[in-house]
């Protein structure tokens, strides 16, 4: 589901190149979809978030893979310039980042929501999607929030960083580097970015063109 994937089997298995297709994870269009501004407003007022400040979205399970530690860190560092805070979806050792949180200092910054039934919502309120992932052969939490127009900043070492430009995101060759001054300066202007655009660059990744590629495969092999 992505090249970083195909070029790790190929270096296994050099006969089999040829054998190796690409097709990308697609997401829901009727699920993940960009609202408005005036209904970002009233989605965070209801959420109780000031929109003056900056929402950082981090959401996935395994999270010392993903690299949680590392988007608190990039709280931290961007706190120090301007007001943020961080929603983080999904399971994981809360009580150990709670104290990560404590030492960083940004308690009252980071709020943990544990696994939530309607993630939409939250990709399209927030201002930037966290990942700093260790390794992911294609995140579908980095595409759904695309979809939703939320910027994405993640690693090279995630196959969904095939799908991000400087329109839309960030990608960062390790995940410490997401919180180095180049990643934090980039984090600060996140507002200016194009919703509308960030959804329109990965419009043909959608589950419909998905299954239609799987399809088109399996009849060539017919």
């Amino acid at each position: 589901n992505s090249k970083m994937v195909s070029k790790e089997i190929a270096s296994e298995y050099p006969q089999s190149v040829d054998k190796i297709k690409v097709i990308h994870n697609g997401f829901t269009r009727d699920a993940f979809f960009p609202i408005n501004e005036k209904r970002r407003l009233v989605l965070k007022e209801e959420t109780g978030a000031d929109a003056n400040t900056l929402h950082l979205l981090f959401c996935a399970n395994g999270w010392k893979r993903k690299g949680l530690a590392h988007a608190l860190s990039l709280v931290s560092r961007i706190n120090q310039e301007s007001e943020c805070c961080l929603w983080v979806i999904g399971r994981g050792d809360q009580e150990s980042y709670t104290k990560l949180c404590d030492a960083l200092g940004i308690s009252n910054q980071v709020f943990f929501l544990g696994s939530q039934r309607d993630v939409t919502k939250w990709y399209q309120m927030a201002d930037l999607f966290v990942l700093p992932t260790s390794y992911d052969p294609f995140s579908n939490s980095c595409l759904e929030a695309l979809a939703c127009g939320c910027p994405v900043i993640t690693t090279c070492s995630n196959g969904a960083s095939e799908c991000i430009n400087s329109l839309n995101g960030l990608v960062v060759q390790s995940p410490k580097e997401v919180f180095s001054e180049t990643s934090v300066n980039w984090a600060l202007k996140v507002k200016d970015l194009s919703r509308n655009e960030i959804s329109q660059s990965v419009s043909e990744l959608t589950s419909e063109n998905e299954i239609k590629a799987y399809l088109e495969l399996l009849k060539s092999n017919d």
